[in-house]
């Protein structure tokens, strides 16, 4: 059996106004406990990110700004 992880992280909670930042994968095996597989992108919103944002995942304008938008 395998397990798909998947993690975002964002400018903020509202989907209105807020933007993806970084989308994560992980393809784990339940029995055997190997890592199948991993995915990771960052992805430039094209807009500000709001310090309480960068103080949880650590993501700053400069680490996205060449990353590809959504």
């Amino acid at each position: 059996m395998q397990l798909v992880a998947i993690d975002v992280e964002t400018t903020g909670l509202n989907p209105g106004t807020d933007r993806v930042l970084e989308i994560a994968g992980i393809i784990y095996d339940l029995e055997t406990g190997i890592t199948l597989g991993e995915f990771e992108t960052l992805i430039n919103p094209m807009r500000n990110i709001p310090q309480p944002a960068t103080d949880k995942h650590g993501l700053l304008a400069e680490h996205v700004s060449a990353a590809p938008t959504f």
